[in-house]
């Protein structure tokens, strides 16, 4: 209705603003109809006026009835037409401060709004309106999305400690629905090395006795994590299944030498040498030789001695 106004009478703003004030100098207003005068008030430049309607003191809100993201757009595409946005801020929070436009309370519209007139404006008020569109507080996902796109279009106002609190959030949600490899992608944005490091490892470590090869394929598919980090949860759930060759095998790869020294000399070899069942040890054996110079003098003697056994040859 306003545009086929402004389009059929061909008015500028200033014309609208001087019939409309020369109609409240004449009177003239209270005899009109109000959704008339508010289309020339807004045409005019303006959201309110107040003027006498048979002796009673008449206050015009253009606004009135209209949700804050409509009110938003009469004071961007009308009101302030040809202005800056930042202007259009400021002229409709001065109605909600009047109570003649409804308050947006922090959405997240408003919040991007905010954001775009000012870089410098807090990325983590954003994120916590977007927060708030979920019924459910715990939920993360349209905050770190969120923050991700902002992230990528230069906003960098975060705290690296509130953004390492939005990526464990989210990891946190992805873990539980058993997403592993999404939440260590999430976990790999955290900036701080040493922390992304134990993040990424809890994870692995607490899907370590679930996973499967098709788990860890996907995770190393989408993220640079190190094959070792992969090789120590393997290792933790072959040991919990008593597979111990495995778990020793896996704690080699992991680098975890200790704890494949322990279980080759404590199980592995001991079990092997009962068995008579040397000649399938040689692979791992020959693996124990290869890092000689990180293992103890203990297993070298044994590996010798099977070495030296016809069987095992």
């Amino acid at each position: 209705m306003i545009s086929t106004t402004f389009s059929t009478e061909q008015m500028g703003r200033q014309d609208c603003a001087n019939m409309v004030e020369m109609w409240e100098m004449d009177g003239e207003l209270g005899a009109m109809e109000d959704d008339l005068i508010k289309i020339y008030l807004v045409l005019a430049g303006r959201s309110h006026a107040e003027f006498l309607r048979k002796g009673k003191m008449i206050k015009l809100n253009c606004l009135e009835g209209l949700d804050w993201r409509q009110a938003f757009g009469i004071h961007l595409w009308w009101i302030n037409w040809g202005g800056f946005l930042e202007d259009a801020i400021e002229s409709f929070n001065d109605d909600v401060a009047a109570g003649r436009a409804a308050s947006p309370e922090s959405h997240v519209f408003e919040q991007l709004i905010r954001l775009a007139c000012s870089p410098s404006h807090q990325v983590e008020a954003v994120l916590d309106a977007a927060g708030m569109l979920s019924p459910n507080p715990l939920d993360a996902h349209l905050s770190w999305h969120l923050w991700s796109l902002l992230r990528a279009l230069g906003y960098h106002t975060m705290s690296p400690a509130a953004e390492q609190r939005l990526h464990q959030s989210y990891a946190a949600q992805l873990t539980a629905s058993e997403l592993w490899h999404l939440a260590i992608f999430v976990l790999s944005h955290i900036s701080h090395d040493q922390c992304r490091s134990v993040a990424i490892r809890e994870v692995l470590d607490r899907m370590s006795l679930t996973a499967r090869s098709q788990h860890y394929d996907k995770i190393l598919a989408i993220c640079e994590v190190p094959h070792e980090w992969i090789s120590a949860a393997k290792f933790i759930k072959a040991k919990a299944q008593g597979n111990l060759e495995a778990a020793c095998s896996h704690a080699l790869s992991a680098g975890n030498y200790p704890a494949a020294l322990q279980l080759f000399a404590d199980e592995v070899a001991p079990n092997a040498i009962a068995m008579g069942d040397l000649h399938r040890l040689r692979p791992l054996a020959e693996r124990m030789e290869k890092a000689a110079d990180r293992i103890t003098v203990g297993v070298l003697v044994m590996i010798n001695f099977m070495a030296q056994d016809e069987s095992f040859l």
